[in-house]
């Protein structure tokens, strides 16, 4: 369980968060949805320790995040953020899977038959394992994603925090990393510009605006045509079907 209270994050007069307030319960699947400059990256940058609490309170478990050490903190949440892709220059895509199994060794400790395992179950999940021994540098920008998401999965934490881990993910490995999100017995905050994807695989959402928290509750509760039109700007309509849901876009083609 993952609470935060009062959340409020400035920069000189500036406000990017204001007074964010969530209770997010163990195992489930949360969507943060909204515009650019929402707030999005911010907030989760504050729940995976990247930018330390100035204005309010984040617990895990009841415990606040900033008295916890790291590397206790890893063991409990594994992160998929925007990342610097050339900070890997050397590594192979197994070297990369296997960096998520460094919270559970000691100074002296190697990497063990078990360790390896581990990896190699994740690198299957992600569709990647026939390229565990490629250099990282050399895949593509979904494939690195994948690499990067086996490697949270390795960290075997109870919490996974993903900041727009589709953007460069081919409709496939969307709906498969979807898949693999919503069957993980885990809590998973994902941050998403697609917010069809929010409403079809999604527990909840938060939806975020000029780093205020507009709504939080069941998606279609919260992506509603209202809520669309007032946060972005943009005429909506839901269809909600069987086994799927939809939003069709209101624009004037020329």
């Amino acid at each position: 369980m993952m609470e935060i209270k009062n959340l409020t994050y400035q920069i000189k007069d500036k406000k990017i968060l204001d007074d964010i307030n969530l209770l997010i319960k163990s195992k489930e699947k949360i969507a943060v949805i909204g515009p650019n400059g929402s707030g999005k990256t911010t907030l989760l940058r504050h729940l995976y320790k990247d930018i330390n609490v100035s204005q309010g309170k984040i617990l895990l478990n009841n415990l606040s995040i900033g008295k916890m050490k790291r590397n206790s903190y890893s063991k409990s949440v594994a992160v998929v953020s925007q990342e610097n892709y050339n900070n890997y220059s050397g590594f192979t895509s197994e070297d990369i899977v296997m960096m998520g199994r460094y919270p559970y060794k000691g100074f002296f400790n190697d990497y063990d038959n078990n360790d390896k395992k581990i990896v190699e179950e994740c690198l299957t999940q992600v569709g990647m394992f026939h390229e565990k021994n490629r250099e990282f540098s050399s895949l593509s920008g979904g494939e690195k994603q994948r690499v990067l998401i086996a490697r949270a999965f390795s960290q075997e934490s109870e919490t996974i925090i993903l900041d727009e881990p589709i953007n460069h993910l081919d409709i496939k490995y969307q709906i498969e990393l979807m898949k693999l999100l919503k069957k993980a017995d885990k809590t998973v905050i994902i941050s998403l510009h697609n917010i069809e994807i929010a409403l079809n695989w999604c527990d909840k959402a938060v939806l975020l605006n000029k780093g205020k928290l507009m709504d939080f509750g069941k998606p279609l509760d919260v992506i509603t045509e209202k809520n669309i039109k007032d946060v972005f700007e943009v005429d909506s309509k839901i269809i909600v079907e069987k086994e799927r849901k939809s939003i069709c876009y209101k624009t004037d083609i020329i």
